[in-house]
């Protein structure tokens, strides 16, 4: 929590408030608490890209997306997904890792062997907190990490601090994703039972 002296003079440079004014405690916490929003507001997620080409810096605007059974945010990329090919096997969305930057906060599921009709698929899965697979990949997750360090020597500081991969795709499940937290089955089954909730 803030100091209150910081509090108090935020407040009065914001509104004004004369020296022959009273401020009183609950005029403070109410400004706490909208400052507190106002905060919240502005926690989009939004990144400086750094690069030795560039000399200024620029915004990476990112799309959003929660798992569709319990609403938890796991995905953000620079693109809509929506726009992406759809891989015709699965109709997985087909992410190209090295034209689409991604970032995950996914877990490792573990490998799945898939029978396909020109013989097995290996699927390194990816899954929510809640266990629902989201994504997987045909790499081992070993490979990608490696990849994964080559390329952020390469690129230096152009992603600093994310996963930036040289893996050809990852394979989102389609109906895995929502757009926005409420639009998953959990937060709507909330919703559906208790009305007088708001989200």
């Amino acid at each position: 929590m803030e100091d209150e002296s910081e509090i108090l003079k935020r407040y009065a440079n914001k509104t004004n408030i004369g020296k022959d004014e009273t401020i009183t405690l609950a005029s403070l916490k109410q400004q706490a608490n909208k400052l507190t929003e106002e905060k919240k507001k502005e926690q989009r997620i939004n990144f400086k890209i750094y690069s030795s080409d560039e000399a200024g810096q620029e915004k990476l605007d990112l799309q959003q997306y929660f798992c569709a059974l319990c609403g938890k945010f796991i995905i953000a990329t620079n693109i809509k997904l929506e726009v992406l090919p759809i891989r015709a096997t699965d109709q997985a969305i087909a992410v190209d890792l090295q034209r689409v930057f991604v970032k995950h906060f996914l877990i490792k599921e573990g490998l799945k062997n898939i029978k396909r009709e020109y013989g097995m698929e290996q699927q390194f899965r990816w899954k929510c907190h809640c266990d629902i697979t989201i994504a997987y990949q045909s790499i081992r997750y070993d490979e990608s990490e490696k990849i994964y360090e080559e390329m952020h020597i390469k690129r230096n500081k152009q992603f600093q601090g994310f996963q930036v991969s040289n893996k050809p795709f990852l394979y989102i499940i389609n109906d895995a994703i929502v757009m926005e937290a409420k639009d998953s089955r959990l937060v709507k089954e909330i919703l559906s039972k208790n009305p007088d909730l708001v989200y």
